[in-house]
């Protein structure tokens, strides 16, 4: 199984040692300590978390007759591209020298959680879950992502350079823009909306219906002209084009779960890559380009880096409601609270014989 360790201590090569002797691999945020015994299965990341949740489970979201352990944890960090021991290889490439300066962000996920009480609280944004995006805190603060809160009574002039808008959630103040989205779509055939919940319905349902409308009598119309074209001579129809099928302006795609913002340095537009939800293996990924992104989850966090999992105290060793997290108190004796977590695996985790 795989453990995602959090903190600093003292004692922390015991804990390394009792974890890998319970064939527990792990791996260490931020840590700066020395692993002498090569024989521990140690993965040391030298990178502070920027966010943790679950991979699709919402905080206080179930599973029928399943545990929330049936869903991984997700950890964000960033990472460092250029050690110094790498940039000595690429030296000479001043391009690709330069271009390894930049952070980026990226994520893993782990069966368990272990958080020591010596780590940090650390303030993070959103994905309707708290655990956020990659590159999320990069794109924040640019004009093209906004979140529900911070639009203006009216969006025209927002959209005015905009031909790919996509709304991530369902907050019923996405209403009190609906018709402005809806004149939009009606000015160019090229202004795509994409509107992504976990809901099976949209509170869009208005701006729905108007594209749909407009797409059914865009189809009429196609057909129309395809059944002339078809009846033309063949000279005359290598002379005309064969008329193009009209899409819906409007798509409202369900269960599919954010997961990073990119841009290419060659292309204008910025793209949104989701997961499909699925529990039970790796979703298949969906990329969408876009040109103005709408948050519009309708949730607000404090500061607290474990917000959007579903804990009760972290003075207690287990968390009865978010199994596979546990905290750790370094002020108590640490022997007892590691055997207390192992115990407690056994609910969930048996050895293969």
């Amino acid at each position: 199984m795989k453990l995602a360790l959090l903190g600093q201590c003292s004692q922390i090569s015991e804990i390394y040692k009792f974890l890998s002797e319970n064939t527990i691999y792990v791996s260490h945020f931020h840590s700066d300590q020395n692993i002498e015994d090569q024989s521990l299965y140690i993965k040391q990341i030298d990178s502070i978390p920027l966010s943790i949740g679950k991979r699709y489970l919402k905080k206080e979201e179930v599973i029928l007759n399943r545990t929330r352990l049936a869903d991984l944890f997700r950890v964000h960090y960033e990472v460092i591209p250029c050690t110094s021991n790498f940039a000595s290889t690429i030296q000479d490439n001043e391009h690709i020298f330069n271009s390894l300066q930049e952070t980026y962000e990226t994520y893993e996920d782990f069966d368990i959680v272990i958080s020591l009480s010596s780590f940090h609280k650390a303030p993070v944004d959103l994905r309707g879950n708290h655990l956020g995006v990659l590159n999320e805190r990069k794109f924040r603060f640019r004009e093209n992502v906004k979140s529900i809160g911070q639009l203006p009574s009216s969006i025209t002039n927002l959209l005015e350079h905009s031909t790919k808008l996509i709304i991530v959630g369902n907050d019923p103040h996405l209403k009190e823009i609906e018709d402005d989205l809806i004149e939009w779509i009606k000015k160019s055939k090229k202004h795509i909306v994409t509107i992504l919940s976990q809901e099976g319905q949209s509170c869009l349902d208005k701006l729905l219906r108007n594209s749909f409308q407009i797409y059914e009598d865009e189809i009429n119309k196609y057909e129309e002209s395809v059944f002339k074209w078809r009846e033309l001579a063949d000279f005359e129809k290598a002379k005309i084009l064969k008329p193009i099928e009209p899409v819906n302006q409007v798509q409202h795609l369900i269960d599919l779960i954010p997961v990073s913002l990119d841009e290419l340095i060659d292309r204008k537009e910025c793209f949104l890559t989701c997961e499909e939800k699925n529990i039970d293996q790796i979703g298949a990924t969906k990329t969408i380009p876009y040109d103005q992104v709408i948050i519009a989850n309708g949730k607000e966090y404090g500061d607290d880096f474990f917000k959007s999992l579903n804990y009760n105290n972290k003075k207690q060793v287990i968390q009865e409601e978010e199994p596979g997290l546990y905290f750790i108190d370094l002020n108590q004796e640490l022997k007892g609270q590691l055997e207390e977590v192992l115990l407690d695996l056994q609910r969930y985790f048996r050895r293969k014989n």
